[in-house]
């Protein structure tokens, strides 16, 4: 499966609890069916070395043939404290 992804905005969390909304389109752009893992990574502003990003969701879609697209939106509530 070849796959597009359109990022629209990202944006820092500047209050110590907010929520965020993340919307990502994916496209499957070959000629077969196919699955796609979309992730959402937090990275804290302050982060280690060992966690400068953070897996905080994710979802599987699977895609018929070309020109099939689907819209995921998530909404997490991340801390900067």
């Amino acid at each position: 499966m070849r796959r597009r992804h359109t990022h629209t905005s990202r944006r820092p969390v500047t209050r110590p609890a907010k929520t965020v909304t993340l919307s990502v389109t994916v496209t499957n752009k070959g000629k077969r069916q196919g699955t796609e893992t979309v992730q959402l990574y937090a990275t804290p502003p302050a982060a280690a070395d060992a966690e400068r990003r953070r897996l905080v969701g994710f979802r599987k879609l699977t895609l018929a043939t070309a020109r099939d697209s689907r819209t995921v939106t998530a909404q997490r509530t991340l801390s900067i404290n």
